[in-house]
């Protein structure tokens, strides 16, 4: 046998196993300290609904993101970065009640979909987006969430980075579309807002949607 065979079959072989373990243990590592963070919180006597740990990086999303949630965050070994996501919402006014009024209509008649457990828009649910694009151009002074959520079946860690995942779906077709990505800010409440009984079909079928709300006004 040519005494070169080996280390050159070495090299795929090595590089599989780098394909198949890295990923694997940085899922691991995320779900670790997903489930210290969780604990970090309940220990501080604060919930949980609203935590998403992507990477090594924690962020409390809306009602979550207190000064209590930040510290006790802060104090967990492993974490790089705690950040809070949304702003308050600010009062409405004659442009926001218009933006809201329209948004709400639109997504009453048709809901914006996605491809099974994806982040990929489905063609009704691009056509629906197409009609939320006109009404933002029509309030250009307006900044708003775009919030992801899903139903409650499967694990809630990969539910809510599912959900802020779809939210990012969104906000790139709606650049593509002319309106500016400064204009939207995405969040993923994952499983934790529902609007109807996760135990029905048509229950399951509400909580999974995309909502739009006002953030700013300038």
């Amino acid at each position: 046998m040519n005494r070169f065979t080996v280390p050159l079959l070495g090299v795929p072989l090595w590089g599989m196993v780098c394909w198949f373990w890295v990923p694997h243990d940085a899922r691991r590592i995320q779900a670790d300290l997903f489930t210290r963070s969780s604990a970090a919180l309940r220990g501080a006597g604060l919930g949980d609904a609203g935590l998403v740990v992507d990477g090594r990086d924690a962020v409390l999303i809306g009602d979550a993101g207190t000064p209590e949630s930040l510290a006790a965050l802060q104090r967990v070994v492993g974490l790089r970065s705690v950040r809070i996501q949304i702003a308050a919402r600010p009062p409405q006014n004659e442009e926001t009640r218009r933006l809201n009024e329209d948004l709400e209509r639109i997504l009453k008649a048709e809901s914006v979909g996605f491809r099974s457990e994806s982040a990929y828009l489905t063609r009704p649910g691009k056509q629906t987006l197409d009609e939320v694009a006109l009404a933002l151009a029509q309030a250009p002074g307006v900044t708003v969430e775009i919030s992801g959520h899903t139903d409650a079946r499967g694990d809630a860690q990969q539910n809510l980075l599912l959900s802020e995942r779809r939210a990012r779906a969104v906000q790139h077709y709606l650049v593509s579309k002319g309106i500016p990505a400064s204009r939207m800010v995405c969040a993923g409440y994952g499983q934790s807002r529902p609007i109807a009984d996760n135990a029905t079909r048509a229950g399951r079928l509400a909580n999974r949607r995309i909502e739009f709300h006002v953030l700013e006004v300038r």
